[in-house]
């Protein structure tokens, strides 16, 4: 920007610089004349200049804009695959809970199936959503921790009581012959449950309780004081 201002500052005293050298040794004219045919070589050399800056900058503008509308439109899509991602994960959650009034997974092999393919349909659509929309993606992400948590409860993986420990549960989930759980959509559901190996844990983040943090916690605090000082000692 500064290069281009730099040019048009050059052109437009370039012609002043040429009458200045032409002109110099001679008097300031008192002839209307003279003058008129200064502004007439003034005008006549800078009217063209000017009209290709307004040009310039007419088509910069449209550039610029077109920019804009570009960016705009890219947002909408990214807003509406975060949108749709979210809104896939709570479907998901809902159709192997029974919209949560089933405490323990439905014992059916499509709703397993079905499951699987709405998380993997929420991932896809995660996925399409561009780097440089940082707000989306945290805010899916959030989701995403929201909806595993429910999973998780839902699932109860490490419960040795769990619907889980029942092989009857995956291999006979009905009267019907070779009628079984789905292997795949299991891995899928109980490898959404995990944490991600490649995403980082923003509790890794937050410091620990500091002994001076521990002493200000107030008298409505004493056994969670209590317990941390036991912890730091």
């Amino acid at each position: 920007m500064k290069k281009i201002i730099f040019v048009v500052v050059l052109f437009i005293l370039l012609p002043l610089a040429f009458w200045g050298i032409e002109f110099f040794d001679n008097d300031i004219s008192s002839n209307p004349s003279e003058w008129s045919n200064f502004g007439g070589f003034i005008g006549g050399t800078l009217s063209p200049l000017l009209a290709f800056i307004s040009f310039i900058g007419l088509l910069a503008t449209i550039e610029s804009q077109k920019r804009e509308i570009k960016r705009n439109k890219n947002h909408q899509e990214a807003k509406v695959y975060c949108e749709h991602a979210i809104n896939t994960l709570e479907r998901a959650y809902n159709t192997l809970s029974d919209s949560g009034k089933s405490k323990t997974p439905l014992q059916d092999r499509l709703v397993w199936l079905t499951t699987a393919r709405l998380l993997l349909s929420a991932k896809k659509l995660y996925s399409k959503i561009p780097e440089t929309e940082d707000s989306l993606k945290t805010l899916y992400i959030g989701e995403e921790e929201f909806w595993r948590v429910n999973f998780y409860k839902l699932l109860d993986p490490f419960n040795v009581n769990s619907f889980a420990s029942s092989k009857a549960y995956f291999a006979n989930p009905s009267e019907t012959q070779g009628d079984e759980i789905e292997e795949r959509s299991i891995k899928v559901i109980y490898n959404f449950v995990d944490w991600p190996d490649d995403r980082k844990d923003p509790m890794e983040e937050v410091p620990y309780y500091t002994p001076k943090e521990i002493n200000k916690l107030s008298i409505g605090k004493l056994g969670l004081k209590s317990f941390l000082e036991q912890k730091h000692t």
